[in-house]
């Protein structure tokens, strides 16, 4: 799930666009290949998944 809260994504869900502004919820179906991209200077985005899990991804991937 994406919540935009300021700015402006584009995101890409699988063959489907959607441009998202500032108060924008998508909900991205478990298993749909999606990206984004963001579009304004300033953009702040809220993602939230589930069930948990994903977030060991981002520790192995990311630097601390």
């Amino acid at each position: 799930m994406y919540y935009v809260i300021a700015g402006e994504l584009t995101l890409f869900l699988g063959d489907e666009r959607i441009e998202a502004s500032s108060g924008s919820h998508v909900f991205i179906p478990q298993g749909t290949p999606h990206a984004f991209v963001i579009r304004s200077d300033g953009t702040e985005f809220l993602v939230s998944f589930a069930p948990a899990g994903l977030e060991g991804f981002f520790v192995e991937a990311g630097s601390p």
